[in-house]
């Protein structure tokens, strides 16, 4: 029986979803809110030159991807915080429709305010 350390869930980042507030002004403004109130554990790979290069033949910009156990609640456009970082997600990818884990493919958010997100 062979062991990786690729797939081990050693992070903790925190998802989050957009919610649209309405201000003084008549403007819908986002906010950032959590989708869970807790952090989740989650195995995190930066993509190797391969991958870069597949993506770019697919005309994505995924930089990462964060290995989760199978949540139904997480959706495309969701972002991910994860050390100080914000990452967008673009794709989910189920493992073939089983119920164990989700591979959440990312790509970075530039320019954010952190002043949006409820970070816990």
């Amino acid at each position: 029986m062979s062991f990786s350390f690729t797939n081990i869930k050693d992070k903790k980042i925190m998802i989050y979803e957009s919610k649209f507030n309405k201000s003084a002004s008549g403007f819908a403004s986002p906010t950032y809110v959590p989708v869970f109130g807790y952090k989740l554990w989650a195995a995190y790979r930066f993509l190797k030159g391969d991958w870069v290069l597949i993506n770019a033949a697919m005309h994505t910009t995924e930089v990462c991807t964060f290995t989760i156990n199978w949540n139904d609640k997480i959706k495309v456009g969701m972002k991910v915080f994860y050390n100080d970082e914000l990452y967008n997600i673009t794709r989910i990818d189920d493992f073939e429709g089983y119920k164990k884990d989700i591979k959440l493919h990312c790509e970075r958010v530039l320019n954010w305010k952190k002043d949006d997100f409820m970070i816990l």
